[in-house]
């Protein structure tokens, strides 16, 4: 059954301020399209979006770079958003709220129901400006290894969006599995210890509460499902049928 609210993807904006390389702009694009996003937005893009090299990264996509929009400034660019997110590799900066990329898709939902949200991306050698910055509502952030937080823009966007995209499917409503109860699982642990006797099964020092308790903590630490608590019962209900038809079978040897 699908349940609960998920992010409406045509309210996300990409802003991508003064990007340099038409090959990232390219890849933007592919990504973006690839997530199911349509809103890129360029803030004095020091490059041609529709350049050969902005087509070939594109790979297909030459129709959605010829609707990326050109802004001379930031504040022109975000003037329809009611929530900008500035991206930044440090998680916390100027005291702003500050989210990690995978959380940021299940805070969006209840925004970007009647609101674009705009994501903001700063250059590729020295990212977003502190008045940039200072535009923004909230910061978020790609945790990656120390020693090189830097992210390639197009991977930094894809990241996000493919975040993003996560949050915008339908989940399945988790069936609660039902358990089986103590006395069930105590009654099944005599039933087999019963069977194990039977066949002259020899306890490591003669201490069989010790087998027995090993098997009682599996038995509750995995928290077995009373259906298949079902099945163990069948199997050893044929063990130890087999056992009898065996014990039969030499008492009355042809």
């Amino acid at each position: 059954m699908k349940t609960g609210q998920k992010l409406n993807c045509s309210n996300i904006v990409v802003v991508l301020v003064e990007t340099k390389t038409a090959g990232n702009i390219g890849s933007v694009s592919r990504a973006m399209t690839n997530m199911g996003f349509d809103d890129l937005r360029l803030v004095n893009p020091l490059t041609d979006h529709l350049s050969d090299q902005a087509k070939m990264l594109a790979h297909g996509c030459n129709e959605f770079l010829e609707k990326i929009k050109v802004f001379p400034t930031l504040e022109t660019a975000i003037q329809d958003c009611s929530l900008v997110l500035g991206t930044s590799h440090k998680p916390v900066r100027y005291n702003q709220k500050s989210f990690a990329a995978r959380e940021i898709g299940n805070t969006l939902v209840s925004y970007c129901e009647k609101n674009k949200v705009a994501i903001v991306f700063g250059r590729e050698d020295c990212g977003l400006s502190n008045d940039e910055i200072n535009l923004c509502s909230w910061l978020v952030n790609i945790p990656s290894a120390r020693e090189y937080p830097s992210l390639n823009l197009s991977q930094a966007v894809m990241l996000i969006c493919y975040e993003l995209y996560m949050s915008s499917l339908p989940t399945l409503e988790q069936e609660i599995p039902e358990f089986a109860k103590y006395e069930d699982i105590e009654r099944f642990l005599a039933y087999i210890t019963k069977i194990l006797d039977s066949l002259g099964f020899h306890h490591k020092n003669n201490r069989s509460e010790i087998f027995v308790g090993t098997l009682r903590r599996v038995l509750t630490r995995i928290g077995i499902d009373a259906k298949d608590l079902k099945v163990f019962y069948k199997l050893f209900e044929q063990i130890e049928s087999a056992t009898k038809c065996k014990a039969q079978n030499s008492e009355n040897p042809l």
